[in-house]
This record gives C-alpha cells, sequence and structure tokens, in this order.
C-alpha cells in the first residue's frame, strides 16, 4: 500500500510546483517585458547572471516564425492571422504571439529615438550584442516596410534578410550629429543616398559608363578575390549588373557589398 501512494505524493508535489512556477512567471512577465524595471524590482531576488540568462530566453525566437511576419504591419489584424503560423511552423501559438509581440515592442520602443539602433536596442532592453543586432535589424525592415513576402523572394531565410539589413543600417543610414560630427547608425534611411542610387540604375544601362564601372572594380576585386573567384564575376559582370537594378533589398544589398 505505501509503495502504490509513494507515486501519488511525487505527482502531487510536482503538480503544486509546476503550478506555482506558472503563477511565478506570470507574475515577472511584465518584467521582462520592460527589463529596466526588472533590474529595480524588488518582488523577486534576481542575481544578475540569472536575470541575463532570463532576457535572452524571454527574447529568444525561431527564424522560421519571424520569417513568417517580418516585414509586415506589426498590427492587431496580422497578430490575430499567426494561427497559420503556429501551423505552418508547429510552432505553439502562445510562442508564436510572443514573438510577435517582442519584436513589435522593440519597434516601437526605439523607432523614434536618436543615435546608434543597435546601441539603443541593446540598451533599453539589456540584450546581449548578438541578440540586439537582430532585433535591431528586425525594426530597420519593419521601418522600412520592406516587401519580404514577395514570391521571388520566398527562397530567401531570415538569416539572408538579418545580413542585408544589417549592411543597409551601417551604410545607408543617417548617423546622429554631435559637435558637427557624424555618429553611429541610425534607423532612418539616408534619402539622398537613396536618390543617387536611382539615378545609379538609369546610368547602368550605358554601356560606355558600365565599361567604366568594371575598370573601376577590377583592381579592387583583385586584391580581395582568388584568381578562381575573379575569373567568376569576371565572367559574370552583365548579370550582376543586372541585379544591382532591381527593386528588392537583396539587390540593393549587393551593389553596396560589390
Amino acid at each position: 500500500a505505501e509503495a502504490r501512494t509513494e507515486p501519488d505524493v511525487s505527482d502531487h508535489l510536482l503538480l503544486v510546483d509546476t503550478m506555482q512556477q506558472f503563477s511565478m512567471f506570470a507574475m515577472l512577465e511584465h518584467y521582462l517585458q520592460h527589463p529596466s524595471k526588472l533590474e529595480t524590482q524588488t518582488i523577486f531576488q534576481i542575481d544578475p547572471e540569472s536575470r541575463q540568462m532570463l532576457l535572452r530566453r524571454y527574447y529568444s525566437y525561431d527564424a522560421a516564425v519571424v520569417r513568417e511576419f517580418i516585414g509586415k504591419k506589426l498590427t492587431s489584424r496580422n497578430r490575430k492571422d499567426l494561427d497559420d503560423v503556429s501551423e505552418k511552423t508547429k510552432v505553439p501559438m502562445r510562442s508564436c504571439r510572443r514573438q510577435f509581440d517582442n519584436v513589435k515592442r522593440i519597434f516601437k520602443a526605439v523607432e523614434d529615438l536618436e543615435g546608434s539602433l543597435l546601441r539603443n536596442v541593446a540598451r533599453q532592453f539589456s540584450l546581449p550584442e548578438s541578440l540586439a543586432k537582430e532585433y535591431a535589424c528586425f525594426a530597420f525592415i519593419s521601418d522600412c516596410r520592406f516587401e519580404t513576402g514577395k514570391k521571388r523572394l520566398a527562397y530567401l531565410d531570415l538569416d539572408d534578410f538579418v545580413y542585408c539589413a544589417y549592411e543597409m543600417i551601417l551604410n545607408w543610414t543617417y548617423g546622429m550629429q554631435v559637435h558637427g560630427q557624424t555618429g553611429e547608425p541610425g534607423i532612418d534611411l539616408d534619402r539622398q543616398f537613396l536618390h543617387s542610387l536611382a539615378d545609379l540604375k538609369g546610368e547602368l544601362g550605358d554601356k560606355d559608363i558600365l565599361e567604366q564601372y568594371r575598370n573601376a572594380m577590377r583592381p579592387l576585386l583583385l586584391q580581395s578575390l582568388s584568381a578562381v573567384q575573379f575569373k567568376l564575376i569576371e565572367g559574370n559582370v552583365k548579370v550582376l549588373i543586372r541585379r544591382t537594378r532591381t527593386r528588392n533589398m537583396v539587390s540593393l544589398s549587393l551593389s553596396v557589398l560589390f
């Protein structure tokens, strides 16, 4: 008889402990959503290492989930459509909503702040550098309203968009002016630079200008590429140039890199 009651006691203790954990998380979640308050709250005694671990896990994400809604307006209507995302990615609805809300929360918190976008994300949400960089890219894509859902971009995964967005942040945004000097990249695109790109698109159709472009790039490529890589690019210059003339984000990023 005693052997039969022990599992019942263990199961009961396990159930009570689980319920307590859920209750504790419900109280803690508010502070995870506002990390600046997490450090100063007095309800929970949390050491700095555990605090960083909690934030890192709460703001973790599934690339397949974020890929489905990144670039769309972060509205209540799109949040209601997450059931399709959950079904497609096999990620629980609760997790999909958390990830959607986290991206939206960070975007709303930094969209009007001056200065470095990456630094603003890291400071506002106490995230490690790598995770702050990724959320900064999500915010940038959301702010610029890039149409990541186009069919011709369907083969690209989230890492591709993060890579391109990061290059744009570094090279295409306004830096904050401090004492007459340009500071770190922000979230706003340099409109004058974009106008120059539009002019460049028209000029790249001119054969003489295209040949000048090739001659200018050849010595730079020879310095940075192997002979095999250079030969491959040299034989496909026309294809690469055509890609720089398309209007999607990936092509524009390639024009910066090359």
